[in-house]
């Protein structure tokens, strides 16, 4: 059998659940910031992409730490 001769070679084959978007945590972060950051579809050259994925991210955690920040409140 096929697979007998490819085990011998140290190869094995295994059987992968269906990939889940909807279980990752970052793909709705990243569809938002795809949709919102990342408006140009051709980017010239890759390290301009690089950039502006970097400049997308950054301003994204900038939002998420502007949103949890600690007020101080005066004590009771």
């Amino acid at each position: 059998m096929a697979h007998r001769r490819l085990w011998a070679q140290g190869i094995y084959l295994y059987d992968l659940p269906p990939y889940s978007l909807e279980l990752d945590d970052v793909e709705p972060i990243f569809r938002e910031i795809k949709h919102h950051d990342l408006v140009a579809r051709v980017y010239t050259p890759l390290a301009a992409l690089a950039a502006t994925v970097d400049d997308a991210y950054a301003r994204y955690e900038a939002k998420l730490l502007g949103k949890h920040r600690c007020q101080p409140r005066l004590p009771a």
